[in-house]
Order: structure tokens, then sequence, then C-alpha cells
């Protein structure tokens, strides 16, 4: 394993990707925020668990009503 990280990432560059350029300012600019969003939600996840709060126990509810659909048949 080490091996392999070793050649990948510290070995020579290969010459058929000597042409690629780095990130331009376009994938800057996607790159960036949606870095910010999953930092955010990974330090605070319950400003997503609050939004979807609602919607889940509204679910919850309706296969709680009706247990003949989705209870298992073993």
């Amino acid at each position: 394993m080490l091996w392999t990280l070793q050649r990948v990432y510290l070995g020579t560059l290969n010459e058929k990707w000597s042409e690629l350029k780095d990130l331009d300012t376009r994938e800057y600019l996607m790159l960036v925020p949606l870095t910010i969003i999953i930092v955010a939600l990974g330090v605070y996840p319950s400003a997503l668990l609050n939004l979807m709060n609602a919607s889940v126990n509204s679910l919850v509810d309706f296969m709680i009503k009706s247990p003949t659909l989705f209870t298992s048949g073993m």
C-alpha cells in the first residue's frame, strides 16, 4: 500500500500528463463554495438535520399508520 502511494503521489510525472494545466477560475468558483458547505455541514450538521426534521417525521408517521404495507413477511 505504501509503495503504491509513493509511486502515485511522489513518482516522476508521466509525459502524457505533462500538458494538463491547474484549475482555472471557473473550477475554483465551483470548488470553493462546495468546500465551504462540506466543512460547515461537518462542523454544524444540525442546520441540515433541522431542515429535514419535519419531512422525516411525516414519513415515519405515514409508515407507522400503514403497518401492513411496510412489515416484512418473515
